[in-house]
């Protein structure tokens, strides 16, 4: 059924432009078609609600992808910069502490080995709040 051949679409739109217009002229356009204004209201509130709803969900949806989208970029910047770091000769611990801003003797790590570790093992350690600080970071570098 193409959208024009929906009665309830048809309707909706009706109600849409009237309404635009005036709350009053539309009452009697649905009235000179023989239709309830409120029922109109009503049957176009139950249609628009699951959709609405629809909407919200993939939104929160779309919000929690984009989040981690950008947190899994964020350990690949973390990654990178600590290989950029052990290229250079720095231990990983010493590269880590810096690249979270923490003094290398606060720096708490519960790994005895963590010079062994692979770097993206590394930045998968690192918390979510770490990395979104390393993200604001990032965005008040551009």
């Amino acid at each position: 059924m193409a959208p024009s051949d929906d009665p309830h679409l048809r309707l909706l739109d009706g109600l849409a432009e009237a309404a635009l217009r005036d709350d009053a002229l539309a009452d009697e356009t649905h009235r000179g078609d023989g239709r309830d204004p409120e029922a109109v209201r009503a049957a176009g509130a139950a249609f628009i609600a699951p959709l609405l709803g629809r909407a919200r969900l993939r939104s929160a949806a779309m919000a929690r992808e984009a989040t981690a989208s950008r947190l899994t970029g964020m350990k690949e910047v973390a990654a990178a910069k600590l290989r950029e770091a052990r290229a250079r000769g720095v231990d990983l611990v010493s590269a880590l502490a810096d690249l979270l801003g923490t003094p290398e003797g606060e720096l708490q790590v519960h790994f005895r080995n963590v010079d062994h570790l692979d770097e993206a093992d590394v930045a998968d350690m690192l918390t979510e709040a770490e990395l979104l600080r390393l993200l604001d970071e990032g965005e008040a570098d551009e």
